[in-house]
């Protein structure tokens, strides 16, 4: 079961241990990273043990496994945003994160194109409504 964790306080009743989680990588955006398992929980953190990865040359991405790639941290309750109970849920949390990491990409390189014409539309003075619709559109 995947469960997407918005405060801490959803994780408090959590049973953790053995449970794979994972932390975000922007905040506020749906983009996820670093797989792991939970090894034991306390009061405010959490022992986890990152899982082993193979790379796949045809889809060019990590996936993980179920084994422990023996890494172990410790990280803040607060840091964890989703929960899920098998490495096959991590993959495809992982690969829709992937997904929204391209979009937020390509959204920014539009905006940041569409505010440069704006910014060369008004390089000579005042520039007209029509003029900037076909900047920006």
């Amino acid at each position: 079961m995947i469960k997407f964790v918005s405060s801490v306080d959803d994780i408090e009743t959590e049973e953790l241990e053995g449970r794979i989680v994972m932390q975000r990588i922007m905040q506020d955006w749906p983009a996820f990273r670093h797989p792991s398992r939970v090894v034991q929980k306390t009061p405010n953190s959490a022992i986890i043990e990152r899982l082993h990865a193979n790379y796949d040359d045809v889809r060019a991405l990590w996936v993980f496994t179920e084994k422990s790639a023996g890494e172990q941290q410790v990280i803040r309750l607060a840091e964890i945003k989703a929960i899920c109970d098998s490495a096959d849920e991590a993959n495809a949390i992982l690969q829709k994160s992937r997904e929204a990491l391209d979009q937020f990409y390509k959204t920014r390189d539009k905006l940041t194109l569409e505010f440069a014409r704006l910014a060369a539309n008004y390089k000579d003075g005042p520039v007209s409504q029509t003029s900037l619709r076909s900047c920006c559109q």
